[in-house]
């Protein structure tokens, strides 16, 4: 399970996660206050790659090591200071010290 730090905000109803600056929409959080420090926890099978700067951008992640293990492929680096690790299906050709963009779906989060 990756933890990522992060602030509960609101506009109106919605919630939204707010982590080193990018805001992700979250599902309803009835009973936390905007402001709470939270941890959004999301499994590194939900998350799939996205191209930078795409509407369903979360966040970003710099690779630190990729370990392909035949059907998976497994990404290892940071978002901020938080570790993240992500599987993806096949053979994925990423390199360390590349930036991808990733997303999930917020029901998942």
């Amino acid at each position: 399970m990756n933890l990522i730090d992060a602030v509960l905000t609101r506009e109106g109803e919605a919630a939204f996660a707010t982590a080193q600056g990018r805001k992700i929409a979250l599902p309803a959080c009835p009973g936390v206050a905007s402001g709470t420090a939270i941890k959004l926890g999301v499994r590194p099978e939900h998350l799939h790659l996205v191209a930078p700067g795409a509407a369903e951008e979360k966040l970003r992640m710099e690779v630190a090591m990729v370990e392909t293990t035949g059907a998976e492929s497994h990404a290892y680096g940071k978002f901020g200071t938080n570790d993240i690790t992500v599987t993806l299906s096949g053979e994925i050709a990423l390199a360390a010290g590349e930036t991808i963009a990733l997303t999930a779906d917020t029901a998942l989060l």
